[in-house]
């Protein structure tokens, strides 16, 4: 599990870094696909496990700073 957070936390971190690059430029190729990622992620996730763990997961990374927002 700790891989599975690990890939989590990177798509989040790629989604921030893509978010602010939006913000300077105004070019939304990266920001879509970032949230492209996540959704994808997100999606497996679920089927994998569950809708709550990943809530659960979220809760987790969000005290760590990482949060979708």
């Amino acid at each position: 599990m700790d891989n599975v957070k690990n890939n989590y936390k990177a798509l989040l971190m790629e989604f921030e870094e893509a978010s602010q690059f939006y913000q300077r430029t105004g070019l939304s190729r990266l920001l879509a696909h970032s949230l492209e990622n996540l959704e994808r992620f997100e999606r497996l996730f679920v089927n994998c496990y569950s809708l709550e763990e990943l809530e659960e997961l979220q809760v987790e990374l969000e005290t760590q700073g990482l949060v979708l927002a």
